[in-house]
């Protein structure tokens, strides 16, 4: 960043700058210890139930961001996200195998999905950066193509 650029921060926006980026750290760090633990939580509920739960709080708590100032408070949104995406992706995961049972396509599908997740994390992130450019607050919504895909673990996948 050139000196002008810091120049024209004040205080609270180096602190939220800060708290972004912190939470970003603190996503991944949730992520990675919740996949570790998930198993058992697969073990006790039905993969559509996590799937359903999971995904609408993960939308709801990032949605939630937009209309927040306070930079803890975001970390801490994103930290509980961070957790609920861990989740549903071993319980995507999960339901895969169980819907597919035939190794082929299991590996098919499963390279499938991880390679839409990536294309849509690169997609998402772009967006998200466009729509910061008028208020940072603006980033946040392009979380809402959540919703659909909380309607789809709803209305689509069998319940088993």
């Amino acid at each position: 960043m050139s000196e002008t650029a810091k120049a024209k921060l004040t205080g609270k926006e180096i602190l939220i700058f800060v708290a972004i980026a912190l939470s970003s750290l603190v996503v991944m760090t949730d992520m990675a210890v919740t996949a570790l633990v998930s198993g058992a939580v697969l073990k006790r509920f039905s993969k559509k139930s996590i799937l359903v739960c999971c995904g609408s709080i993960f939308t709801i708590s990032l949605l939630a961001c937009a209309f927040v100032d306070n930079p803890y408070l975001i970390a801490a949104l994103r930290a509980i996200a961070g957790i609920m995406t861990a989740l549903v992706n071993v319980a995507a995961m999960g339901a895969l195998t169980e819907l597919f049972p035939d190794d082929n396509q299991q590996g098919w599908l499963i390279g499938f999905y991880n390679s839409i997740t990536s294309g849509m994390g690169m997609i998402l992130s772009f967006g998200s950066g466009i729509l910061a450019v008028s208020d940072w607050h603006h980033s946040f919504w392009i979380f809402a193509v959540s919703v659909p895909m909380v309607l789809g673990f709803i209305f689509v996948l069998p319940r088993k």
